[in-house]
């Protein structure tokens, strides 16, 4: 199996795939490749389970030709609009702006001076789901981090917010 090894001085061999289908191996300077082939034959349920999910969401989610991103993107902005506005009146926080992106690593973020950015790719998940990353941009507003005071905060204003990240997360 082709793979992607980045050696480091960690302690431990982790493995991901990336939005582009390939495995990426993280391992210690100090681990031998036949270590690494076992490690990775130990895995292939997960290894190929991973590259199926990510061969699904670029057919599915990300698969947008580029002459409908800059209508798809007005949209977004149609679609969040009450979103992000309920969620600024119960929190109180308010982003300096709001952007759509094409982002496809990022469903959204937050900069330092409160500015928000939503992936166009947001469309294609559940409402549930992004209502979950709104609130989570928003809350950065207050928490520049991912606190146990950032979470306590998302928790106030939406209880069920561990199994909306599940959604995003399996899709």
């Amino acid at each position: 199996m082709d793979y992607m090894l980045k050696r480091s001085n960690r302690k431990t061999l982790s493995m991901s795939v990336n939005k582009d289908e390939k495995l990426i191996v993280r391992a210690p300077f100090s681990v031998s490749g036949s270590d690494i082939e076992e490690f990775i034959e130990k895995n292939r349920v997960w290894i190929n389970t991973q590259i199926e999910k990510a061969e699904r969401r670029n057919k599915e989610i990300y698969n947008i030709p580029k002459e409908l991103l800059l209508q798809r993107k007005r949209e977004m902005l149609t679609y969040l609009s009450p979103i992000i506005e309920n969620y600024c009146a119960i929190t109180g926080l308010a982003p300096s702006k709001v952007t759509i992106t094409s982002a496809k690593t990022r469903l959204g973020s937050c900069t330092g001076k409160s500015s928000v950015c939503f992936s166009v790719y947001l469309l294609n998940y559940p409402k549930e789901a992004v209502e979950y990353v709104v609130l989570h941009e928003i809350t950065h507003i207050k928490h520049k981090n991912h606190s146990r005071q950032f979470y306590s905060f998302i928790e106030k204003y939406m209880p069920d917010f561990k199994e909306r990240i599940k959604l995003i997360k399996n899709i």
